[in-house]
């Protein structure tokens, strides 16, 4: 991921970025959330699904969990359809804080702004 952005550097704001942890590859990753959200509506069944992303690199959002069988990654959380599992909406925790919630708050806030 070093080496991997969709944007140049020259035209990022970093002070008001959105998502500044993903600031190289923020085009891609907003378009696909943009893809995902125009082709399918979920039905009233979704469910918020917690990830790691396997990811042995240098990253300051990188995480272990000793319990996990990938034991170093990136912690995503997606809302998905529960029935079909297909995914509506991806957003970034680059956080390693404990929120105190099952799912961290501001994940939470995300995902009731869609």
């Amino acid at each position: 991921m070093k080496f991997l952005h969709f944007t140049d550097n020259r035209t990022i704001d970093t002070n008001n970025h959105p998502q500044p942890g993903l600031r190289k590859i923020y085009e891609l990753f907003d378009a696909l959330n943009r893809k995902f959200k125009s082709s399918y509506i979920p039905e009233c069944e979704v469910s918020v699904d917690e990830s790691l992303l396997l990811y042995k690199g240098l990253l300051a959002s990188k995480q272990y969990i000793p319990n996990k069988k990938s034991k170093f990654g990136v912690k995503c959380y997606q809302l998905r359809e529960a029935r079909s599992g297909m995914e509506w909406k991806f957003p970034f925790n680059g956080t390693k804080a404990d929120f105190g919630y099952a799912v961290p708050k501001p994940v939470v806030d995300i995902f009731l702004t869609v």
